[in-house]
Protein backbone atom coordinates (compact mmCIF):
# COMPACT_ATOMS: atom_id res chain seq x y z
CA UNK A 1 0.00 0.00 0.00
CA UNK A 2 1.21 3.38 -0.93
CA UNK A 3 2.13 6.14 1.41
CA UNK A 4 -0.19 9.25 1.80
CA UNK A 5 0.69 12.08 0.28
CA UNK A 6 2.90 15.16 2.07
CA UNK A 7 3.95 17.87 1.11
CA UNK A 8 7.01 18.64 -0.89
CA UNK A 9 7.41 22.19 -1.43
CA UNK A 10 5.58 24.40 1.05
CA UNK A 11 6.02 27.27 -1.25
CA UNK A 12 3.43 26.05 -3.87
CA UNK A 13 1.81 23.53 -1.74
CA UNK A 14 2.64 20.30 -3.68
CA UNK A 15 2.30 16.67 -2.65
CA UNK A 16 4.54 13.50 -3.07
CA UNK A 17 1.53 12.64 -5.68
CA UNK A 18 1.80 16.13 -7.34
CA UNK A 19 5.19 15.24 -7.65
CA UNK A 20 4.99 12.34 -9.00
CA UNK A 21 2.20 12.74 -11.31
CA UNK A 22 4.51 15.52 -13.18
CA UNK A 23 7.21 12.78 -13.03
CA UNK A 24 4.55 10.32 -14.83
CA UNK A 25 3.68 13.26 -17.41
CA UNK A 26 7.45 13.20 -18.07
CA UNK A 27 9.84 14.95 -15.65
CA UNK A 28 13.09 13.87 -15.56
CA UNK A 29 14.96 16.05 -13.70
CA UNK A 30 14.32 18.84 -10.71
CA UNK A 31 14.66 21.32 -13.44
CA UNK A 32 11.69 19.94 -15.47
CA UNK A 33 9.75 19.07 -12.38
CA UNK A 34 10.38 23.00 -11.54
CA UNK A 35 8.79 24.20 -14.96
CA UNK A 36 6.18 22.27 -15.12
CA UNK A 37 4.77 23.33 -11.38
CA UNK A 38 7.42 25.55 -9.86
CA UNK A 39 8.40 23.13 -7.41
CA UNK A 40 11.82 23.51 -6.25
CA UNK A 41 11.82 27.27 -7.84
CA UNK A 42 11.04 29.47 -4.90
CA UNK A 43 13.54 29.04 -1.57
CA UNK A 44 14.87 25.55 -3.12
CA UNK A 45 14.30 23.57 0.42
CA UNK A 46 12.26 20.69 -1.72
CA UNK A 47 14.93 20.31 -4.18
CA UNK A 48 16.27 17.24 -2.18
CA UNK A 49 12.98 15.55 -1.75
CA UNK A 50 12.41 15.83 -5.57
CA UNK A 51 15.68 14.24 -6.44
CA UNK A 52 14.83 11.43 -4.02
CA UNK A 53 11.04 11.05 -5.31
CA UNK A 54 12.96 11.28 -8.89
CA UNK A 55 15.55 8.35 -7.84
CA UNK A 56 12.65 6.03 -6.53
CA UNK A 57 10.62 6.94 -9.69
CA UNK A 58 14.17 5.80 -11.45
CA UNK A 59 14.08 2.65 -9.15
CA UNK A 60 10.63 1.64 -10.80
CA UNK A 61 11.05 2.76 -14.27
CA UNK A 62 14.51 3.03 -15.78
CA UNK A 63 17.20 5.84 -15.89
CA UNK A 64 16.37 9.51 -14.79
CA UNK A 65 19.17 12.31 -14.79
CA UNK A 66 19.29 14.00 -11.59
CA UNK A 67 21.00 17.22 -13.01
CA UNK A 68 19.71 20.40 -10.95
CA UNK A 69 20.80 22.42 -14.03
CA UNK A 70 21.72 22.60 -17.57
Amino acid sequence: MKDPPVYVCICHALTTTDIEDHITAGARTPLQVGKRCGAGTDCGSCVKKICAILRAADDEAGNIDLKIAG
